[in-house]
């Protein structure tokens, strides 16, 4: 795809922050997570980007001793394995690297005693019914996704397919659903119908389009497709009494409530996986009823009403920026850019992380989580890279919006 920047960045606003970031995320002293969305992995991947945006070698040079950190980090100690915060984002990272020349191929070998292990682990996350793609099965998915066309991991992929057939839950109406347990890292408490794109069936379609688009069992794959998209469709509210399009989890749990303007939950999310699957369905009507609910949704714009209160790529306004943008190279609409372009410059007065404390968003100085790819720094600063550079944002698709 060729990209466009969004913004002509005359004032150098957005230059600047990017520069700020840039030099926090290299000033950090003892952290010690290493995962993608939350360690050095995503600060890693930040400065090879800065690097190549900036056309300043020594960025790439830190993004890669990043790495070799992070290879110590895993041969020391035992941590959790899920793409947020272990090998199948660390995995992915490498991968990521390697196919868009970062780094040399030679760094693969790192990787060919991890494949079984990480597929081991997603089929027993598959069989607790834990979906979910930040803490479990789909996760370890999409890192395989990364190792694609070797006849061992398109095996793994093939028989992911079919255990999320055979765990799926058919309606007699042709919809299909799945049923999550909460990962370990999730807020939710319960067994629960989840169409959200962090954790539930949104991420679960992306997924499943992505193994269809590898000619990995064709006929399958597309069935479910089918018939999560008509699940997912028959979760819209019918009223505009909400102020959104679809509920943050499912109308099938009780009391059903409305979904932020985010990338993690709500309307954003779920018609991007919707508007994906419909170019494998061949459906035009349903693209057009998807790229219509996102132009109604570029009119929220209210901080407080959406649930805004930082810059973040999963809950904040460069993950709205984001999306838009990516839609507008999707489609060409301009609403699409325009929005984004809203979004970006909202970000750039917002705290890098918020957490509430005593039921108000205050911004939080876990150094952790501040400068991490998902809510804070180092995402933040990719996600402006793409504002104003005509470098695609190629790292967007570990947020499956790519």
């Amino acid at each position: 795809m060729k990209w466009s920047k969004c913004i002509d960045d005359q004032n150098k606003h957005i230059s600047l922050k990017i520069d700020k970031i840039a030099l926090e995320l290299n000033s950090l002293k003892n952290l010690n997570e290493i995962g993608l969305f939350i360690g050095l992995s995503g600060i890693s991947l930040f400065n090879f980007y800065y690097s190549r945006y900036k056309n300043i070698s020594k960025y790439s040079e830190l993004g890669y001793k990043y790495i070799l950190k992070i290879f110590e980090a895993i041969n020391e100690k035992s941590f959790v394995h899920s793409f947020s915060y272990g090998l199948p984002g660390i995995g992915w990272l490498i991968e990521h690297l390697i196919e868009y020349d970062f780094i040399e191929e030679e760094n693969r070998n790192v990787l060919e005693d991890i494949d079984s292990f990480i597929f081991e682990d997603m089929m027993k996350a598959l069989q607790t019914s834990n979906y979910d793609y930040l803490h479990g099965g789909l996760g370890n998915a999409m890192y395989l996704l990364n190792r694609k066309n070797t006849n061992t991991v398109n095996n793994y992929l093939h028989q992911l397919v079919d255990t999320l057939h055979e765990k799926s839950i058919k309606d007699t109406n042709g919809s299909i659903k799945w049923v999550s347990k909460p990962s370990n890292n999730s807020s939710e408490s319960e067994f629960t119908y989840n169409i959200s794109l962090s954790h539930g069936m949104s991420s679960l379609l992306l997924i499943l389009c992505k193994i269809y688009h590898l000619k990995i069992n064709k006929r399958i794959s597309k069935k479910l497709i089918r018939g999560c998209v008509l699940y997912i469709l028959s979760q819209k509210f019918c009223s505009r009494d909400f102020n959104s399009f679809f509920p943050s989890l499912s109308k099938d749990n009780s009391k059903p409530k409305p979904s932020r303007l985010a990338w993690c939950y709500g309307d954003l999310g779920i018609c991007l996986a919707v508007f994906k699957s419909a170019e494998i369905l061949d459906d035009n009507s349903l693209k057009k009823e998807i790229v219509n609910l996102l132009q109604l949704s570029t009119q929220r714009k209210s901080l407080k009403k959406n649930g805004v209160y930082d810059a973040a790529l999963c809950h904040g306004a460069n993950g709205i920026a984001q999306i838009y943008n990516r839609m507008f190279h999707y489609t060409g609409i301009d609403t699409f850019q325009t929005s984004a372009k809203y979004w970006y410059n909202k970000a750039l007065s917002l705290p890098y992380y918020t957490k509430v404390i005593e039921n108000k968003h205050v911004e939080y100085s876990n150094l952790t989580r501040k400068y991490s790819l998902l809510e804070g720094a180092s995402g933040i600063g990719l996600s402006l890279i793409s504002a104003i550079s005509d470098i695609e944002p190629t790292w967007d698709s570990c947020l499956l919006l790519s």
